[in-house]
């Protein structure tokens, strides 16, 4: 099965040079949809260079439904690209890479 990702929506663009932590686009949260046909069975992060996959809390999501995640507190000091992708019951998506500091939201299309 070939999973898709598709940014969604930019929010306006920051200027990050001065600053030593990221600042996300929308108070450390951003939504999720699932326009796929398939159940998703949680949504996993992993910081760019690493393949330490994390899963967000309650971060199922039925087909056709969206739902908001907040990014953890103790990412504040990361950097604002971290790769994102969505498991089902069959096997992960493709990892795509999210920037936390300008987007707020993403879509899946599996």
């Amino acid at each position: 099965m070939i999973n898709k990702l598709m940014v969604k929506l930019a929010a306006a663009t920051l200027g990050l040079g001065a600053m030593a932590a990221p600042a996300f686009a929308s108070e450390g949260t951003f939504t999720v949809e699932n326009a796929g046909d398939s159940k998703i069975v949680r949504i996993e992060a992993a910081e760019v260079g690493s393949n330490k996959w994390r899963s967000f809390t309650g971060s199922t999501i039925n087909t056709g439904e969206e739902i908001t995640i907040e990014w953890d507190e103790s990412t504040k000091d990361s950097s604002c690209v971290w790769k994102l992708r969505a498991v089902y019951s069959d096997g992960p998506s493709e990892p795509e890479k999210f920037n936390f500091c300008e987007e707020t939201a993403i879509v899946f299309d599996n």
